[in-house]
Order: structure tokens, then sequence, then C-alpha cells
């Protein structure tokens, strides 16, 4: 089968120069961060610089990022359900014991192991089914997504609510603007007004004293004017 350029392939089998066709990544490993399919994901399992490292389902990584940041957000139930399913099939082969499905959580170690394990390592301890701490667990994955989309709902409101006092602090200091433009036009009317009447002020105060020292003047010339009348 021929994979299209839109699937994601497994980073090892692109990396191997002797594979002819590189497999789909089913399997993300978290300490690797490298994408794996499942060959090599079972391999990541057993080989031992690899066995501990945590492995996740792609379908996971996709879901969980979708349920915070999609409109179409999937329902609690479908993410949950997932994210478990994911995790216990990261893990459910015993890195003790190949082969052995992983049956049962210890409440004593906060682990999963295989029936093996059961009769030497937690012989004594208090272990349940598998599937019922899972529930559990489901039921705590769905209130954590319940209150991540609670928070996601709140985060929303709060940025359309900044969104709103931006565009209204950004009207009001326009407003502000124009008014003070509007302040400034007719205070520079105002200026203009008085300088106008002060300069006609100056104006006639300087025209009167130059008329009047005229007249002086003119006043003294009739007045030698007249004498020499006198004299001839």
């Amino acid at each position: 089968m021929k994979l299209t350029d839109s699937v994601e392939l497994c980073n090892l089998c692109l990396e191997d120069i002797d594979t002819d066709e590189p497999l789909q990544a089913t399997h993300h490993c978290n300490d690797c961060n490298k994408k794996l399919c499942n060959i090599h994901s079972q391999l990541h399992k057993v080989k031992k610089s690899t066995k501990d490292h945590s492995l996740t389902l792609l379908e996971q990584q996709q879901l969980t990022e979708t349920a915070i940041s999609s409109t179409s957000t999937p329902t609690i139930e479908q993410v949950s359900s997932t994210i478990i399913k994911s995790t216990y099939q990261a893990h459910h082969y015993c890195k003790h014991h190949e082969g052995q499905l992983m049956e049962a959580y210890c409440k004593d170690c906060n682990d999963v192991f295989c029936i093996k394990c059961a009769a030497f390592k937690h012989k004594l301890h208090d272990y349940v089914d598998v599937n019922e701490i899972a529930k559990e667990e489901e039921e705590n994955v769905k209130k954590l997504i319940s209150e991540l989309i609670i928070k996601k709902e709140i985060i929303l409101q709060r940025n359309d609510q900044l969104k709103l006092t931006i565009t209204k602090v950004k009207e009001q200091l326009e407003l502000n603007k124009n008014e003070i433009n509007l302040q400034f036009d007719d205070l520079q009317k105002e200026l203009n007004k008085k300088k106008k009447e002060q300069l006609l002020l100056d104006m006639d105060k300087i025209g009167n004293e130059k008329l009047h020292s005229l007249q002086n003047e003119n006043q003294l010339l009739d007045n030698c004017s007249d004498k020499r009348k006198l004299i001839i």
C-alpha cells in the first residue's frame, strides 16, 4: 500500500536505509520525541535502552489538542475514553515478562503488572483488575476535561471582554483627540482676535502720537509765519 504525503510516517523506518517503504506512524515516544509505527513501538518496549520510555497514541495527541483548541470540541466521553485506551495500549505488555499482558494495578506501588509479576513482586500488595482502575481514571479524566472546558470558556469570555474594552478605549481616545482639536481651534481663534485688537490699539496709539507730533510742528511753523508778517 502506497502512503500519501498527508500520512505521518515512522521516524525509525525513515532512518533505516534498508527499509524500502516506511510504515505509518501510530505512536509517539515522549522521551525520544519520535513517531513510531506498530512494529517499532513494540520493539521500543522490549529494547533495554528504551523499554522505560513513555509512548502515546498519535490519536490521543490529536484529540487532546482538539479538545482544548478546536471550536468543534469532542465530547468529554470521547476524549477521556481515547486517552485511557491509548495509555493502556501504549503500556499493555509487561516490560519484565515478554508477551504478558498487564492485567492488574497495584495500589501500593501505583503500577500495572502482569500475572507473573503478581506472584512475586506484588504478592502481598493491594491490587485490583486493571479495567476497574481504568474506569476510575476515566472518571478523573472526564472531570479534568470538564474543568479545562470551563476554563476555556472563561478565557474566551475574558478575551471578548478585553476586545470590547480595547474598542471602547480607542473610540474614547479618538473622541478626546477631536475635542482637544476643537478646543484648540477655538482658543486659537480667541488668541488671534485678541492679537488683532492689540495690534489695532498699538497702531492707533502710534498713529495718534505721530499725528500729534506733526500737528505741534505745524503749529510752530504757523506761529513763525505770523511773526514774520508782523515784522515786515
